[in-house]
């Protein structure tokens, strides 16, 4: 285990990962950087991002938008009927490509029966799952056991020590952090000293709930509590609260692109390596991130390189100060930026998890993986 002051650096943003034996043909499963929901936050998905890892390292990805096919001549949302016709579409699809591996991405509803009877059919391939969802609530820790039996792999964003307590399982997960991607986060605003915003703050409703320093807030609530504390030119990048309406797409990217800090506040901020993908826009777009330290984050990055705080007070000393010190904030942004793409960059990520599933990966390969 690192200590807290820090994970050394990785080369991984220079390295070539790619795969020097035969290439792949991975089937995916997702929403990827579509959805015909007008307000999906798409553009920005980890899926699509593993994708473009994926592709970058010479595999052949083919990408199987489930959602989309369901939704063929059946109406927007997703059902039953629309399930039953993916998953018709799916077993035809598997039994013409023959794929080596079958990748379910965040929130896949494939019934366990569907993956038994493709396992059977195909000796030899290989079926794996990934969520970026907060596994203490709602139902992907229910959807992901169901899948458990049938995949070599099961990647998490939630510390997977956690995820192995709460599923009562015990093999084959691992840590999956949010992947940044060049081509995506396409921004460096630590090159600027001065940006039209001090900071960024979004969430998808003014009373979503967060845990904050051991506090529950509605985000409404906890932004007028900044701005009570914080001084008074200090100027605020938002969307879903304080007014703002919720932001996606492009809207989105210019309101995080706007700022010199990002805010990045999960639902519980003590949730051991937990975070929305949000943190990868803030860091990945040259935004200091300002995370809670107590999300263990503090392990991979050091104090130099990330804003970290346990407190409210700490994070009101901490946001002034680099508010008014724009070189500092600056430094510490390309820091941090350095790092994150150093070892979570959407190349190392897909290259980490095809050999998790393969069974070929070594201590030494991606060694943030042994965190949880």
């Amino acid at each position: 285990m690192p200590s807290v002051s820090g994970f050394p650096h990785d080369s991984s943003k220079e390295k070539s990962f790619k795969w020097s034996k035969t290439p792949l043909k991975i089937l995916h499963l997702g929403d990827f950087f579509f959805d015909s929901k007008r307000k999906s936050p798409s553009q920005f998905q980890t899926s699509g991002k593993i994708n473009n890892g994926l592709i970058r390292n010479g595999h052949q990805l083919i990408p199987f938008p489930y959602r989309e096919i369901g939704r063929r001549g059946l109406g927007k949302y997703f059902s039953k009927i629309k399930s039953f016709q993916t998953e018709k579409f799916l077993r035809e699809f598997i039994d013409s490509a023959c794929p080596d591996i079958l990748l379910l991405a965040n929130g896949v509803e494939i019934s366990a029966p569907t993956l038994q009877e493709m396992r059977l059919k195909h000796k030899n391939l290989k079926v794996a799952q990934w969520s970026g969802d907060a596994l203490f609530e709602g139902k992907s820790a229910q959807r992901l056991k169901a899948h458990y039996p049938f995949c070599e792999a099961t990647f998490v964003s939630t510390s997977s020590s956690v995820t192995k307590e709460f599923l009562g399982l015990k093999k084959a997960i691992y840590f999956l952090p949010n992947p940044v991607d060049s081509s995506v986060e396409t921004v460096r605003n630590f090159k600027y000293p001065v940006l039209s915003k001090d900071i960024f703050l979004s969430c998808g409703h003014p009373k979503d709930k967060r845990e904050i320093c051991g506090q529950a807030w509605e985000m409404d609530h906890f932004l007028y509590f900044l701005l009570e504390n914080l001084p008074e030119n200090i100027g605020f990048s938002l969307a879903g609260l304080g007014g703002k309406s919720y932001a996606s797409g492009h809207e989105y990217a210019k309101i995080i692109q706007a700022a010199g800090i990002g805010l990045n506040l999960s639902r519980k901020g003590n949730e051991r390596l937990y975070s929305s993908d949000r943190m990868s826009h803030i860091v990945g777009n040259g935004l200091l991130c300002a995370q809670e330290r107590e999300s263990g984050f503090d392990e991979i990055f050091l104090e130099e390189e990330m804003l970290f705080f346990s407190s409210k007070e700490e994070l009101i000393e901490k946001l002034t100060y680099f508010v008014q010190h724009p070189k500092k904030r600056q430094k510490t942004a390309q820091r941090g930026w350095e790092k994150y793409y150093s070892l979570f960059n959407e190349s190392a990520l897909a290259d980490y998890m095809v050999r998790a599933i393969l069974g070929i990966l070594r201590p030494e390969e991606h060694s943030w993986h042994l965190l949880p």
